[in-house]
This record gives C-alpha cells, structure tokens and sequence, in this order.
C-alpha cells in the first residue's frame, strides 16, 4: 500500500515549527546595557547592618528640634525641621497627620568619649534616623502641638 500517513506539507511545518522553537529557547534574556556609564551604586555595599538608637530629642522651634542618635559606637548631634502630611488608612474616617522630616543636618559627630570624628554618615543612615525621628514625633504628638 502507497498510502502517506503525513503530507510534505505537514513535515515542512513541523520542523519549521520545532526550529523557531528551538531558536527561540536557546537566546538568553538580557537586560539593554545602557550607553551613559554610572557611578552611584544604588544599593549600599554595607555588609553589618549598624545599630540605631534615639537618645534624646528636643524640640527647638514649631516645626524644628534636635536630637542625639547613637549609631554603633558613635554620637551624632543633628538638628532637623519636619512637617506634618496629611495621611490615612484607605478606610474611610481614617485620615490622620503624619509625620515627615524635611531637613535633616548632622551637626556632629564623636565616640562615645566625646572625641570628635568626620561625617561617616550615609543615605541608608539618614533614611534609619528619619525613622527614629518620625517614630519619636508621632508617640509624642509634636504635630497636633504644633
């Protein structure tokens, strides 16, 4: 018997098929390589995390003050400025003031003997202190005073 089980036809598209297939499954994905080199590594290559605590905060001004954060080993006297944002829950009737520090300067820094020591400080250290300070507004209730 002459007869075909599958058409000429058929056999062309099926390997076609199974090429573009296999073509496809062997290229890698591959992020574009942008042209403009970078220098800012944006993640921080930090490798121990630091230790933050709020030794003491004041405030200064209506919407000012100053505190003392120990990190490790060091005391940083800053002095901050912050404002209150309107925030909520997503729930109806939820609505509350949050906290938000607008400016944030390191005054000093030294060891825990009181000698003096450059600014070491970098973002993920000002982005750790802005929470403590926020923290420390909100339990407080500066916003509502102010």
């Amino acid at each position: 018997m002459n007869v075909k089980t599958f058409s000429n036809k058929h056999k062309v598209t099926g390997v076609t098929a199974i090429t573009v297939l296999v073509a496809l499954g062997s290229c890698e994905y591959r992020t574009a390589n942008s042209s403009v080199p970078s220098n800012y590594s944006y993640e921080s290559e930090q490798v121990v995390a630091s230790e933050y605590e709020l030794l003491g905060a004041k405030q200064t001004g209506e919407k000012t003050g100053v505190a003392v954060i120990r990190i490790d080993g060091f005391k940083l006297n800053v002095s901050f400025d912050f404002d209150g944002i309107a925030d909520s829950y997503g729930v109806a009737g939820s609505d509350f003031i949050a906290a938000e520090i607008t400016n944030l300067a390191i005054e000093s820094v030294t060891d825990l003997r009181g000698n003096p020591w450059n600014d070491f400080t970098n973002r993920d250290d000002h982005k750790n202190i802005n929470i403590l300070l926020v923290g420390y507004i909100d339990r407080n209730h500066w916003i509502e005073e102010a």
